[in-house]
Order: C-alpha cells, then structure tokens, then sequence
C-alpha cells in the first residue's frame, strides 16, 4: 500500500528566491532509481518549503536518503537558506478522485 511522508523545512527570512531556485534544479538523488518513490512534490511557502513523498514504505526511503552523500552534499548548498531543523509532517487527510 503506498503511503506519504511530508518533511517541513523552516527558511529564512529573504531566502525564498535562493530556495525556488534550489528547488528548480531537482532533488540530490535520482527518482527514478528509487523504485519504491511513486512521487515527489516540493512546495515553496513564504517561511517553509515542504517536500513530499509517496510511495511503498516511503518512511524507509526517506530516511535512507537522508543518509544518502549526495543529499548530504545537496544540504551544504541549502544550509545558509535553513532557519531550523527539518521535522515530518503527520499524515491527516487525503482526497483523491479515483483513478487520478
């Protein structure tokens, strides 16, 4: 059964353009080569990004990533744009119209 995993990243204040662009070149690792990912979807707030996954036992995966080098490498990049430390959102509610 798929499931989702959403990780809430706090930014910095006049950091929202640096993390669209971040954003805009994809994640550290490569989707595709995860066969369990289905999706991945990252959300630019004013004060937050949200990065969210879905997928067969999504929460091993992300936690495999998080200690995956090029993601380690990614977070550099990203660390003068961070306001705190990331923590994972708990699923609430989901709406799909069936077969989409």
């Amino acid at each position: 059964m798929s499931t989702g995993v959403a990780v809430e990243v706090p930014i910095r204040r006049g950091q929202r353009d640096r993390v669209r662009e971040l954003v805009r070149h994809g994640p550290p690792f490569d989707p595709v080569a995860v066969s369990e990912l289905e999706s991945h979807d990252v959300y630019v707030g004013r004060e937050h990004v949200i990065f969210i996954f879905r997928g067969e036992n999504v929460t091993d995966v992300v936690e495999k990533l998080m200690h995956t080098p090029s993601v380690w490498t990614a977070g550099a990049d990203w660390r003068r744009s961070i306001a705190g430390r990331p923590y994972v959102l708990e699923h609430g509610y989901a709406w799909r119209r069936h077969g989409t």
